[in-house]
């Protein structure tokens, strides 16, 4: 037997957009729709959110091109956060919030974070998050990846893995892989995250130890037990200096 229940209906100025996108948080507590459109070419895109509280059966409305929702353990506790992509005057935004409430002290730090995109005549499109890596992938209009770490809105790498326009499909089956579709075609086509080497790329070519260290306390990865011993060491050698 099916069954069915009430949608949301979108806010005038979020359903005016082309494409309406539907977002749902896992227990089904938070939607998100997302109005966009875009030019011919692809080269801009104007966009609007609609989130909507289920339990307070609120809406509000949230400036960005393209967003998606995902769960994150903050401090021992899954928690709801909303992701947001923009664009201005050549430039790719991120921002990340917390939609769930907290107890004092226990809220994930907003993040609002911004890198000049590698083509002016280009736009987000598209955001994805991986569920078992801190990882969020912004795609745009012309097939551009471009890689962030959650927590700290550290901006990865980027790179342009398509000839052709593709769109993020899910992040299903393998949690460190992005799947995507073309439009109109059964195409599909998996790009994963190198789990062996991230740490030490974060180490070694962004020269991040704060970050490496994070994300190897959140992981586990390859190399999380040379980064803490190194950090432990460093924190040991420096109690011994100041005594």
């Amino acid at each position: 037997m099916a069954s069915t229940s009430s949608m949301i209906r979108p806010l005038t100025d979020v359903g005016r957009h082309k494409d309406l996108r539907i977002y749902l948080e896992k227990e089904e507590k938070w939607w998100a729709v997302n109005g966009q459109t875009c030019n011919n070419q692809g080269t801009s895109a104007t966009g609007l959110i609609q989130v909507y509280d289920v339990t307070k059966n609120e809406s509000r409305v949230v400036p960005g091109i393209a967003c998606c929702l995902a769960e994150r353990d903050v401090y021992d506790r899954m928690t709801t956060l909303l992701f947001v992509c923009d664009a201005s005057k050549g430039k790719l935004i991120l921002r990340i919030q917390q939609l769930d409430p907290s107890l004092p002290g226990t809220a994930f730090e907003p993040v609002d974070v911004s890198v000049d995109m590698l083509s002016v005549n280009d736009c987000p499109s598209a955001i994805q998050v991986l569920d078992s890596l801190p990882i969020v992938a912004i795609m745009t209009t012309h097939s551009m990846l471009y890689f962030f770490e959650i927590h700290s809105g550290t901006y990865l790498f980027s790179r342009n893995f398509f000839k052709e326009q593709w769109r993020v499909w899910s992040n299903a089956d393998n949690m460190n892989s992005f799947l995507f579709h073309r439009d109109n075609t059964s195409k599909i086509h998996r790009v994963s995250i190198n789990t062996d080497d991230l740490i030490g790329y974060v180490r070694q070519v962004l020269k991040n130890d704060t970050l490496s260290s994070s994300i190897a306390i959140r992981t586990g990865l390859p190399g999380a037990d040379d980064v803490l011993f190194n950090d432990m060491h460093a924190e040991y050698k420096n109690i011994a200096i100041d005594e």
